[in-house]
Protein backbone atom coordinates (compact mmCIF):
# COMPACT_ATOMS: atom_id res chain seq x y z
CA UNK A 1 0.00 0.00 0.00
CA UNK A 2 1.67 3.57 -0.77
CA UNK A 3 1.72 5.45 1.78
CA UNK A 4 0.81 9.23 1.04
CA UNK A 5 3.95 11.67 0.52
CA UNK A 6 4.25 14.94 1.50
CA UNK A 7 6.65 17.12 -0.01
CA UNK A 8 8.59 19.51 1.72
CA UNK A 9 10.04 23.06 -0.28
CA UNK A 10 12.69 24.62 2.11
CA UNK A 11 15.98 26.37 1.03
CA UNK A 12 17.24 24.90 4.65
CA UNK A 13 18.67 21.75 4.23
CA UNK A 14 18.28 21.33 8.00
CA UNK A 15 14.74 22.21 8.65
CA UNK A 16 13.89 20.44 5.70
CA UNK A 17 15.66 17.01 7.20
CA UNK A 18 14.29 18.02 10.61
CA UNK A 19 10.28 17.72 9.30
CA UNK A 20 11.03 14.80 7.06
CA UNK A 21 12.66 13.22 9.68
CA UNK A 22 9.42 14.04 11.87
CA UNK A 23 6.80 13.06 9.05
CA UNK A 24 8.68 9.62 8.49
CA UNK A 25 8.34 8.60 12.16
CA UNK A 26 5.10 9.09 12.01
CA UNK A 27 4.30 7.11 8.89
CA UNK A 28 4.43 9.51 6.12
CA UNK A 29 6.66 9.02 3.21
CA UNK A 30 8.53 12.52 2.57
CA UNK A 31 10.24 14.25 -0.52
CA UNK A 32 12.82 17.21 -0.60
CA UNK A 33 13.22 20.57 -2.50
CA UNK A 34 15.15 22.92 -2.40
CA UNK A 35 13.38 25.46 -4.00
CA UNK A 36 9.45 25.79 -6.09
CA UNK A 37 10.97 25.38 -9.50
CA UNK A 38 11.80 21.91 -7.76
CA UNK A 39 9.26 20.93 -6.33
CA UNK A 40 6.92 22.03 -9.54
CA UNK A 41 9.54 18.95 -11.22
CA UNK A 42 8.45 16.65 -8.43
CA UNK A 43 4.84 17.47 -8.79
CA UNK A 44 4.60 16.66 -12.14
CA UNK A 45 6.38 12.79 -11.65
CA UNK A 46 5.17 12.31 -8.22
CA UNK A 47 2.08 11.48 -6.77
CA UNK A 48 2.18 14.29 -4.07
CA UNK A 49 -0.93 14.36 -1.16
CA UNK A 50 0.36 18.06 0.52
CA UNK A 51 3.10 20.27 -0.05
CA UNK A 52 4.95 21.96 3.20
CA UNK A 53 6.40 24.94 1.62
CA UNK A 54 8.89 28.07 3.32
CA UNK A 55 7.88 31.49 1.76
CA UNK A 56 11.42 33.24 1.62
CA UNK A 57 13.21 31.23 -0.70
CA UNK A 58 15.55 32.54 -3.89
CA UNK A 59 13.82 32.54 -6.93
CA UNK A 60 10.70 31.38 -6.49
CA UNK A 61 9.08 31.98 -3.01
CA UNK A 62 6.32 30.28 -0.80
CA UNK A 63 3.48 32.33 -2.15
CA UNK A 64 4.42 31.74 -6.07
CA UNK A 65 4.87 28.17 -5.15
CA UNK A 66 1.35 27.64 -3.44
CA UNK A 67 -0.53 29.45 -6.83
CA UNK A 68 1.07 27.75 -8.88
CA UNK A 69 0.26 24.32 -6.90
CA UNK A 70 -3.70 25.68 -6.95
CA UNK A 71 -3.41 26.36 -10.58
CA UNK A 72 -2.17 23.20 -11.82
CA UNK A 73 -2.83 20.47 -8.77
CA UNK A 74 -5.92 22.51 -6.79
CA UNK A 75 -6.53 19.28 -4.86
CA UNK A 76 -3.34 19.25 -2.90
CA UNK A 77 -3.62 21.08 0.08
CA UNK A 78 -0.30 23.63 0.64
CA UNK A 79 1.01 24.54 4.21
CA UNK A 80 2.87 27.30 4.06
CA UNK A 81 5.44 28.15 7.01
CA UNK A 82 7.84 31.28 7.81
CA UNK A 83 10.01 32.98 10.58
CA UNK A 84 8.78 36.08 9.50
CA UNK A 85 5.13 35.59 10.14
CA UNK A 86 2.47 38.86 10.17
CA UNK A 87 -1.10 38.91 9.87
CA UNK A 88 -1.06 40.28 5.93
CA UNK A 89 0.95 37.71 4.74
CA UNK A 90 -1.34 35.24 6.64
CA UNK A 91 -4.31 36.66 5.25
CA UNK A 92 -2.73 36.62 1.83
CA UNK A 93 -1.78 33.04 1.94
CA UNK A 94 -4.90 31.51 3.34
CA UNK A 95 -7.03 33.77 0.02
CA UNK A 96 -4.78 32.19 -2.20
CA UNK A 97 -5.37 28.52 -1.18
CA UNK A 98 -3.30 27.86 1.55
CA UNK A 99 -4.71 25.22 4.28
CA UNK A 100 -2.60 26.80 7.09
CA UNK A 101 -0.29 28.73 7.74
CA UNK A 102 2.84 28.28 10.61
CA UNK A 103 5.73 30.15 12.47
CA UNK A 104 8.92 28.96 12.50
CA UNK A 105 10.06 27.82 15.03
CA UNK A 106 7.02 24.98 15.81
CA UNK A 107 7.20 22.35 17.78
CA UNK A 108 6.94 18.97 16.28
CA UNK A 109 3.58 18.24 17.55
CA UNK A 110 1.97 21.01 16.12
CA UNK A 111 3.32 19.94 12.57
CA UNK A 112 1.75 16.63 12.79
CA UNK A 113 -1.32 18.08 13.87
CA UNK A 114 -1.67 20.69 10.51
CA UNK A 115 -0.61 17.65 8.46
CA UNK A 116 -3.29 15.02 9.95
CA UNK A 117 -5.99 17.10 9.37
CA UNK A 118 -5.28 17.52 5.51
CA UNK A 119 -3.66 13.77 4.95
CA UNK A 120 -4.61 11.19 7.70
CA UNK A 121 -1.89 8.16 7.87
CA UNK A 122 -3.03 5.22 6.01
CA UNK A 123 -3.64 2.13 7.87
CA UNK A 124 -2.84 -1.36 6.34
CA UNK A 125 -5.89 -3.29 4.99
CA UNK A 126 -5.70 -6.32 7.73
CA UNK A 127 -6.43 -8.58 4.95
CA UNK A 128 -3.41 -7.89 2.61
CA UNK A 129 -0.49 -9.41 3.52
CA UNK A 130 2.42 -7.08 4.32
CA UNK A 131 5.83 -7.24 2.72
CA UNK A 132 8.82 -5.96 1.41
CA UNK A 133 10.24 -8.46 -1.03
CA UNK A 134 9.47 -6.63 -4.49
CA UNK A 135 9.49 -10.78 -6.17
CA UNK A 136 6.23 -11.22 -3.31
CA UNK A 137 4.19 -8.65 -5.51
CA UNK A 138 4.73 -11.50 -8.13
CA UNK A 139 3.93 -14.57 -5.87
CA UNK A 140 1.03 -12.82 -4.26
CA UNK A 141 -0.61 -11.91 -8.08
CA UNK A 142 0.34 -15.99 -9.14
CA UNK A 143 -1.83 -16.57 -5.82
CA UNK A 144 -4.90 -14.50 -7.20
CA UNK A 145 -4.43 -16.38 -10.63
CA UNK A 146 -4.63 -19.89 -9.57
CA UNK A 147 -7.53 -18.73 -6.63
CA UNK A 148 -10.10 -17.94 -9.47
CA UNK A 149 -8.98 -21.68 -11.20
CA UNK A 150 -10.01 -25.12 -10.39
CA UNK A 151 -6.80 -26.01 -9.79
CA UNK A 152 -5.58 -27.26 -6.65
CA UNK A 153 -1.59 -26.35 -5.01
CA UNK A 154 0.54 -27.48 -2.43
CA UNK A 155 2.28 -24.51 -0.26
CA UNK A 156 5.80 -25.50 0.64
CA UNK A 157 7.91 -23.70 2.69
CA UNK A 158 9.79 -23.22 6.31
CA UNK A 159 7.94 -22.96 9.46
CA UNK A 160 6.70 -19.22 9.79
CA UNK A 161 7.50 -17.99 6.19
CA UNK A 162 3.56 -17.39 5.74
CA UNK A 163 2.31 -20.79 4.27
CA UNK A 164 -1.01 -19.75 5.76
CA UNK A 165 -1.39 -16.18 5.26
CA UNK A 166 -0.40 -16.97 1.33
CA UNK A 167 -3.21 -20.06 1.52
CA UNK A 168 -5.68 -17.56 2.49
CA UNK A 169 -4.99 -14.33 0.30
CA UNK A 170 -6.66 -14.08 -2.77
Amino acid sequence: MAKNRILIVDDDARLREAITDTLMLSGYECTEASGGAQALDLLSRLRISMVISDIQMEGMDGHRLLNAVHVKYPQIPVLLMTAYANIDCTVKAMRDGAVDYLTKPFAPEVLLNQVSRYVPLQVADKREPVYGDPRTEDLLEMARKVARSETTVMITGSCGSGKEVLSRHS
